[in-house]
């Protein structure tokens, strides 16, 4: 993970290949892109540093009594929403309940897909689950469905040594392992102590027992020092000192302004700091050194470097080597960056940078129960860009917390990601929903998932030999032929549910079609024709799948059923089909009315 970090960076094109011209073609648009892309990764860590850091630019300095429009500039740039948006109380107590108290939980998960030419609805996951706080047990019991017809069903089983699964279609009993083995077998990752003895051998000791102790002790403590960040005095005059000997008064400027944003119109007292580039690549350059130097801070944000699996050492490469970019970059000479904030009666509720070509805003919502943080950042000549909004809806029992992911094409939003999550407390008890959406052109998909929970005493039995196969018990030859007799069965059942899976929807078109006067009406023989009506179509729609072939209704023509007399008319939107003297219809979409 770390080594992804800095490969990231390190993959970067200079920001400017020194007047060296390249062999590859280019037809204008794809010009500066590699020095984009560095100097928003600057602009992002910039900001932080710069938000964190200045604060005391006034604050320290204030030895005027009239405040201009420098002082004003950093003043403003420091104040946002953050600590409204980043409020999680009752998430937090949330996830602290569910780790600390036996529960009953009932999810629901309905998915649908759909295209400009096919859509699949009414894929449902439903699950029944047990956690065992006291002896660390966790149970659940799986169900797929399509269209209210179950598909597939799975039992997981875990305890704090060990974790199985077990399906009735496939095998009688649970097949599990322990962590340490799935650990040693590569499939898995834990918490885990690593001791080197005597020899040059690595020895993995695991502490199952305190794993969920570790891990929600781990969970606290990112927390707290997320929450317990502050800069020093002392690390704040290193970035006062070089914005103070860099940046003149006459550079900053105030004027009023009305913005439109997607709160509405809001009169603001509009700051600008336009700088050239290269004075802001020196000032970059000499914040990061700063930084680099900056021993207090480092510390503070090395726990937080931890938590996501990089070092400090990590990111003093990656510094190093934007600073080597800076070192190496070169200007025109004739552009600027021009920073603006916006300032509403003491709130900031925007900031623009407007840096190589590419804009990059930061708009601000304040407000008692809602508040939200946008950024968009789009290239100038393109019109390519990509928007990340968050929101936070908090009432006295009721949070929500939303994310937003768009891609902008042309000026305009072509694609769309949202996750919506919502947290309900009703007396000790919670309600949980997420719902996924994506949209992009002609094509959208939606997850919603609803969860249950109810804290209360749950009886989950125990992973023992007498339920469960472990894989740590057999030997090698033992286990090949297991799991190979389990990948043999379930590429059977696969395949059979793929045919449950196909398009023909039966709960679907309730058209009574009018049947021949000469027949019997005789409920059941009508049943097994519709029934075998559909196994004969899934077959032959299945065989076409895996022959990569797309099967339609004109494939119906000549459809033949064993033991049934079958007539078949084809016209291009409706198949009627009359077996053994019953008629159905089937439209283009392969919903089946009788």
């Amino acid at each position: 993970m770390a080594n992804s970090l800095i490969e990231d960076v390190m993959n970067e094109q200079p920001i400017n290949d020194g007047g060296k011209k390249s062999n590859q073609p280019n037809n204008g648009k794809g010009k500066g892109k590699g020095s984009k892309k560095a100097i928003i990764i600057l602009i992002v860590l910039l900001l932080i540093i710069i938000i964190a850091a200045i604060i005391c630019i006034m604050v320290l300095s204030n030895k005027k009594t009239e405040v201009n429009a420098k002082q004003a500039f950093f003043n403003s740039i420091t104040k946002n929403n953050l600590e409204q948006v980043s409020n999680l109380d009752l998430y937090g107590e949330f996830i602290s309940d569910m780790l600390s108290q036996s529960s009953s939980t009932q999810t629901d998960i309905n998915l649908s897909y759909s295209t400009e030419d096919a859509s699949i609805n009414n894929i449902e996951l439903s699950a029944d689950s047990m956690y065992d706080a006291e002896n660390l047990k966790a149970y659940s019991d799986m169900t797929l469905s399509y269209s209210d017809n179950e598909l597939f069903n799975l039992e997981l089983l875990a305890s704090n040594e060990a974790v199985a699964l077990k399906s009735d279609e496939i095998v009688n009993n649970f097949v599990g392992a322990s962590y340490e083995y799935l650990m040693q077998s590569g499939l898995v990752s834990a918490y885990a102590n690593v001791s080197t003895g005597d020899g040059n051998e690595s020895s993995v000791n695991i502490n199952t027992d305190d794993t969920l102790d570790t891990y929600t002790n781990d969970i606290e403590t990112e927390a707290s020092d997320i929450e317990n960040f502050t800069i020093s005095d002392e690390s704040i005059e290193i970035y006062k000192d070089i914005l103070d000997k860099n940046l003149d008064d006459s550079q900053f400027t105030s004027n009023e302004v009305t913005l439109n944003m997607e709160s509405g119109t809001v009169d603001c007292t509009e700051y600008t700091l336009t700088m050239s580039e290269e004075q802001f690549i020196d000032i970059c350059k000499q914040l990061l050194e700063g930084f680099e130097t900056d021993t207090d801070t480092l510390d503070i944000i090395t726990p937080m470097l931890s938590a996501l699996g990089y070092s400090e050492t990590d990111l003093i490469n990656v510094v190093d080597n934007m600073i080597s970019q800076l070192e190496n970059a070169e200007t025109d000479g004739n552009s600027n960056i021009v920073i603006k904030v916006y300032d509403n009666n003491g709130q900031t509720v925007k900031l623009s940078i407007q840096v190589s070509g590419i804009t990059m805003e930061i708009e601000y919502v304040y407000g008692d129960s809602e508040s939200s943080i946008k950024i968009t950042a789009v290239e100038d000549e393109s019109g390519e860009g990509v928007s990340y909004k968050i929101t936070n809806k908090k009432s006295d029992l009721t949070q929500n917390l939303d994310f937003e992911i768009s891609v902008i094409e042309d000026n305009s939003v072509s694609q769309t990601v949202t996750l919506e999550t919502e947290v309900i407390k009703s007396g000790s008890d919670y309600t949980f929903n997420m719902n996924i959406d994506s949209k992009a052109n002609d094509t959208s998909l939606s997850i919603e998932s609803t969860s249950e929970i109810q804290f209360t005493d749950v009886d989950i039995e125990d992973l023992t030999s007498e339920n469960c196969v472990f894989l740590d018990d057999l030997t090698e030859e033992q286990q090949t032929e297991l799991l190979n007799s389990i990948s043999e069965r379930a590429q059977v059942v696969f395949s059979e549910k793929m045919s449950d899976l196909s398009f023909i929807d039966t709960n679907t078109n309730t058209t009574i079609v009018d049947q021949d006067d000469n027949t019997e009406d005789d409920t059941d023989a009508k049943e097994t024709a519709k029934q075998d009506l559909i196994t004969a179509i899934q077959n032959d729609m299945t065989e076409s799948l895996n022959n990569g072939e797309e099967y339609t209704l004109q494939d119906l023509e000549g459809l033949q059923i064993d033991g049934h007399t079958v007539e078949v008319e084809v016209s291009d939107d409706l198949a009627v089909v009359t077996v053994d003297g019953y008629t159905f219809n089937i439209d283009s979409e392969f919903n089946l009315s009788e």
